[in-house]
């Protein structure tokens, strides 16, 4: 049985580059696709998901706000960002928000599925260049409300 993906990205491009990369795998398949706020809340409210993937900059409530509400809804759903975004108060706020992991767009593409598969199997991944960002030094710069 697939690991069945959801991917929220504005950019058609950028869903059908992740729709191809998993269809060559044999244990993933995007199995839905939302460009916005509103269609990804309508997606998720329609089954379960094994992972989200989402980009934190989007139409209408995107990102942080978006995170909140898809763990209000179904909290067991691991959300893998996937981001341009390198600034660190970005990613604390996702992490804090809910997101299980945070993977930046130009990472090395071998890292795309190992961090997928990692993150839909309960586990975590960020960026090795986000690292640094979680010290306790780091960390204390941020509001915990994000």
């Amino acid at each position: 049985m697939k690991l069945e993906v959801l991917v929220v990205d504005d950019f058609p491009f950028i869903r059908d580059g992740l729709r191809r990369i998993l269809a060559d795998t044999h244990d993933l398949i995007v199995a839905g696709e939302a460009f916005d706020d509103k269609s990804a809340m309508q997606k998720i409210n329609e089954r379960t998901w094994s992972l989200v993937i989402l980009d934190l900059s989007m139409p209408g409530q995107a990102g942080i706000e978006l995170i909140r509400r898809i763990k209000t809804v179904r909290p067991q759903i691991p959300i893998l960002i996937f981001s341009m975004h390198h600034e660190a108060y970005q990613v604390i706020r996702a992490i804090r928000a809910g997101a299980t992991g945070y993977l930046l767009k130009d990472d090395d593409s071998d890292l795309f599925l190992s961090a997928i598969r990692l993150v839909a199997n309960g586990g975590s991944f960020f960026s090795h260049d986000l690292l640094p960002f979680f010290t306790p030094t780091a960390l204390s710069g941020y509001p915990l409300d994000g």
